[in-house]
Formats: structure tokens, C-alpha cells, sequence
């Protein structure tokens, strides 16, 4: 564009170290610097952001013991962490809604979220306010998809060498693409032989909270035995298998970790009754 460049020059003491950095910031203008922050021990934070037909690129040069690391930004990475920021906020309201306790994991800032990304600290840990039981939260954003190996070597991490999760548990994978009919096969095969029940989310579902989407019709999972044993009374049905069904791997079922056997009261607006409950059996 025949911009002229301007270099910012600084020096900074690291935190744990007796050497000083040597930071060059080389930008086309017009732009607007905010801070950055690296884990070699630099403590101020820095953003760019270009203007639309100028360079979408921020070269940081950082100088360390006559060693030199280049970083190139670009606004890929500014969408990358914007998705994360996104899919982590969406996940946390999900399973607030689901009575999960997820006041220690809320509040943190697009910054915060980016230092997570870059020391692989995403996942989550929570346990549910009612029944102790528990959700971990895996963000697998290594490949494209994730293989029935990766998701064994998983599994062998939470629920047998560290115990961090039980049968009773949830486990939920948060990958970027959707999971493949062998994928879907393992999952099945996890949780009729033993017992270990895994959600696999697309990070692209996670963009928005389909529990709030206007098109969702209000649903709840129904644990009260006695409403179950009313229900089937009242349709006067001999086994809950005569219910229709709603497959585990629904967008909706997702959502709400929905378990295969678990009836859901879903109620949806009328032209005659104004509202009608109807019941799905997750299968």
C-alpha cells in the first residue's frame, strides 16, 4: 500500500531471568496496538487490529540470549481464539442450565482464553448441584478428528489411571470436525459394554447455545421415577421402549447429555392448546 512502517522498541526485564529482552514490533500502518503477552516471561499484553486493506499481519521478533523467535499473527488466529472464546462461553451456559456448577470457570476474557489455548489448559471440571455426579469438558483440537485410539488413550487417563471419572460421569469432547460413523460405532459400543457415556461436539455447534435457539421447543430430562410410572399410566403403555424416540447423537440430545433410557418432556406450542408436552425416549 506505499504505508511507511514504524518499529516500537522496548526493553523488559523476564520475571524469572537476569536478561533483558529485546522486543521489536514491526507493523504497517494505520493500526492500533494494545499489548501482547508471551510465556517467556514477558508481562504486558498486546493486540493488533488492521484496518480492512491493510496488511492482516503483526511480525513480533523477540531477542533472548543471542537466540531470536519470530511470531507471525494473522487474523486466522484472531477467528481461532474468537471460536474458542465462543465455544467454551456456549459450553458453560449448557451445562449451567443443566444444574452443573460452573461458577469458577466463568467471567475470563478473550485474552485469558488465548494464554489457555497456548499452554493447552481449556478443559473443564465440574460437578453437578444436586447429585455430585460429574462433567469433564475435553477440548481435542490436535487433529481435524479425533480416532478411536486418541479416544481410548482419553479414556484410560480420566476414568483408570487418574480417576477423575466414574461410570456415572460425563465426559464430553469438544473436536473440529463432526465424528465419523466409526466414531459414532466406538461411542456406542463405550457405553453398552462398559458403561462409560462420551458426548462428541463439533466446535462449530458451539457458536451459539441451541438450548436458547427461538426454533428449540423448552425440554427437560424427567428423573422422578414416580412421573415416569404417572406417564406411562397415563398413555397406557406396558414399556417405555412404545415411546417415540430421540436418537443420543440429536443436536438437542447432545446439548442436554441425554443418555440412552432417559425420557425427555419436550413442550411445543399449539395452534388448538396454545402448548402440548410431548415425550421421546433417547435410544
Amino acid at each position: 500500500m506505499g504505508f511507511p512502517k514504524k518499529i516500537f522498541r522496548f526493553f523488559a526485564r523476564p520475571v524469572k531471568s537476569m536478561f533483558p529482552y529485546h522486543v521489536s514490533f514491526t507493523v504497517s500502518l494505520p493500526c492500533f496496538l494494545r499489548g501482547f503477552s508471551t510465556k517467556e516471561g514477558f508481562v504486558r499484553e498486546t493486540w493488533v487490529s488492521l484496518q480492512p486493506g491493510f496488511p492482516t499481519k503483526l511480525i513480533l521478533t523477540i531477542h533472548k540470549d543471542i537466540k531470536t523467535t519470530h511470531y507471525i499473527y494473522t487474523m486466522s488466529n484472531a477467528n481461532r481464539i474468537l471460536t474458542l472464546f465462543k465455544a467454551r462461553k456456549n459450553i458453560l451456559e449448557i451445562l449451567d442450565d443443566l444444574d452443573y456448577e460452573t461458577t469458577d470457570y466463568a467471567g475470563f476474557s478473550i485474552n485469558e482464553i488465548d494464554a489457555m489455548y497456548v499452554n493447552n489448559q481449556l478443559d473443564l471440571l465440574m460437578n453437578h448441584q444436586s447429585n455430585g455426579k460429574k462433567v469433564y469438558v475435553k477440548f481435542y483440537l490436535d487433529a481435524k478428528q479425533i480416532r478411536p485410539a486418541n479416544l481410548d488413550n482419553i479414556i484410560e487417563d480420566l476414568f483408570v489411571i487418574d480417576t477423575v471419572l466414574t461410570k456415572n460421569d460425563t465426559l464430553i469432547i469438544i473436536t473440529e470436525d463432526e465424528p465419523n460413523d466409526t466414531i459414532i460405532t466406538k461411542l456406542k459400543y463405550l457405553f453398552d459394554h462398559d458403561g462409560i457415556f462420551v458426548v462428541i461436539h463439533n466446535i462449530n455447534r458451539l457458536q451459539f447455545n441451541i438450548l436458547n435457539h427461538k426454533l428449540v421447543p423448552p425440554t427437560e430430562i424427567i428423573h422422578d421415577e414416580a412421573k415416569i410410572a404417572e406417564l406411562q399410566k397415563k398413555f397406557n403403555i406396558k414399556s417405555l421402549q412404545q415411546l417415540p424416540e430421540i436418537s443420543r447423537f440429536d443436536p438437542l440430545a447432545l446439548a442436554m447429555c441425554m443418555r440412552p433410557g432417559q425420557i425427555c418432556e419436550i413442550n411445543r406450542n399449539s395452534a388448538t392448546a396454545l402448548s402440548y408436552k410431548y415425550y421421546r425416549i433417547c435410544v
